[in-house]
């Protein structure tokens, strides 16, 4: 749509949850997740909706795609749902040539976004206690985590 909220073009039509879109560093492609295959997987397609293809395809969610500022990455949380109840299986990068992922952490890590060069990853965690969110970064590899921002007490 335009910014003024005219000219809205309905991207999906499908009959399940489609959502967390995110566009493309150039602005030709939106990732998002969807249920269209009993679990929520990341999708990709062409900013006009057209050329939908799925990404992943597990048991597990897959969720909150973002891009590597060159576009050739996605960074996402995998997680595993268990008598309704979410448990964190860590960040994740899918190269988007080779379809190869990486796994950069192994806990409850959630909401993940690159630096502006792709450097860093920053990411929110309750790996410490299981109840407080802090903010970290880590490299683009997963090393060096640091906790930036401890919760308020």
């Amino acid at each position: 749509m335009n910014t003024d909220g005219s000219a809205t073009t309905h991207l999906t039509e499908h009959e399940a949850n489609d959502f967390r879109p995110t566009w493309s560093p150039d602005g030709t492609q939106i990732a998002f997740t969807s249920k269209r295959e009993g679990s929520y997987d990341l999708f990709v397609m062409n900013a006009d909706g057209s050329n939908k293809n799925q990404l992943t395809d597990t048991e597990v969610h897959e969720t909150n795609p973002a891009w590597s500022p060159d576009g050739g990455k996605l960074l996402f949380t995998r997680v595993e749902v268990v008598d309704d109840e979410e448990k964190g299986l860590g960040l994740y990068v899918l190269d988007l040539a080779t379809k190869q992922e990486t796994r950069l952490t192994a806990d409850s890590e959630r909401e993940a976004c690159w630096s502006p060069d792709g450097s860093k990853i920053a990411y929110v965690t309750d790996a410490v206690d299981g109840k407080d969110f802090s903010l970290y970064t880590m490299d683009a590899d997963g090393s060096n985590n640091v906790r930036f921002m401890p919760p308020p007490r």
